[in-house]
């Protein structure tokens, strides 16, 4: 068995940086795991730091890390979020396995798989699928639009 290296521990205040960023209403999670969401703060960021997110609204409270950054942009990843139902007084802890599977037009259908295959979109019919590693429901959907199944030769 390894042991531990005594420089593989720091204080955390050491190792990283911590910042909080209160979102104008309407400003999804979603839209900041868009790299170029960050390009206003990308300077200020490094490997590591992390992100405490809280919407003017306070309808979600998110936690992100910078994953890599660079001059105009930050790639950051989702460590948990959390959306708040303020008339019931209850938070839910937003899960990417509990998306709703929707149906489109197309035949097609997007569904959460697991943090290795991300989103996937299927063949509505033979549930087939028919490509994953999408980050969002989003990116998927936009995919599945854009594809067409292919018919049937006819001879």
């Amino acid at each position: 068995m390894r042991k531990i290296n005594a420089n593989e521990v720091q204080g955390a205040d050491f190792g990283r940086r911590a910042f909080v960023h209160t979102p104008a209403d309407g400003v999804s999670v979603e839209d900041m795991l868009e790299p170029g969401y960050w390009g206003a703060v990308a300077g200020k960021l490094g490997f590591g730091d992390h992100m405490e997110v809280l919407p003017q609204n306070g309808s979600y409270h998110a936690e992100l890390v910078v994953l890599d950054v660079g001059k105009t942009w930050a790639k950051m990843g989702l460590v948990h979020s959390v959306l708040f139902n303020k008339k019931a007084n209850t938070r839910q802890v937003a899960n990417p396995v509990e998306t709703p599977v929707e149906e489109s037009a197309g035949g097609t259908y997007v569904k959460w798989s697991s943090p290795h295959t991300k989103f996937r979109v299927h063949d509505a019919k033979t549930r087939e699928v028919l490509k994953d590693g999408f980050v969002t429901a989003d990116a998927a959907k936009a995919w599945a639009e854009t594809y067409s199944a292919p018919t049937a030769a006819t001879s």
